[in-house]
């Protein structure tokens, strides 16, 4: 089962959810690792390949939504509506969150006069041309989107943790296995 369906989620959006789960872990790593490194050659080796997986992030996001946008959303198991609120707020920040990472990191990089180069397959369009000021304000927006980022992914497995363990119903299982119906 490849789609939605109101019961639960169908294999794409299932490999869509590991696969920007495991590539965020990676950017993230990624991104940690150079702070501290010398600059040189290793360096900018480093920061290019976390732009290049960035970008394809950022695509997977998107394609991601447009597969959310056509199908349908499996309906909440918890009865509270107030919390089903709050879920579909979280959702929408995380998801919106995700998308201003990787943009706000390519501006940055842009600002600071390097183009993104991704793999070296492509460049990126340059949005906006060298400045100081510029590049100061979406460092600041890259670092607190993270943060962000993983104050929400947080709260969504704790959340996920307690559909499980407190509530007891099967809102963890549908984002492992498909459900039909």
């Amino acid at each position: 089962m490849l789609r939605n369906t109101k019961s639960g989620y169908g294999w794409v959006a299932i490999a869509f959810h590991w696969i920007s789960f495991a590539l965020l872990i990676l950017l993230t790593l990624k991104g940690l690792s150079f702070e501290d490194m010398p600059k040189g050659p290793e360096k900018l080796a480093q920061i290019g390949n976390h732009k290049s997986m960035g970008t394809i992030f950022m695509l997977l996001i998107l394609a991601r939504l447009g597969w959310r946008a056509a199908n349908p959303k499996p309906t909440p198991l918890g009865d509270n509506a107030k919390m089903n609120r709050i879920s579909a707020m979280v959702s929408g920040a995380l998801y919106g969150l995700l998308l201003i990472q990787p943009l706000s990191g390519a501006l940055m990089s842009q600002a600071k006069g390097y183009p993104v180069q991704v793999f070296n397959l492509f460049e990126m369009p340059m949005l906006i041309g060298e400045s100081e000021t510029l590049a100061g304000l979406f460092s600041q927006i890259h670092h607190t989107a993270w943060i962000l980022i993983v104050a929400l992914v947080l709260l969504h497995v704790v959340a996920a943790l307690k559909h499980h363990f407190v509530a007891r119903n099967d809102t963890l299982k549908r984002i492992f296995v498909p459900r039909r119906g």
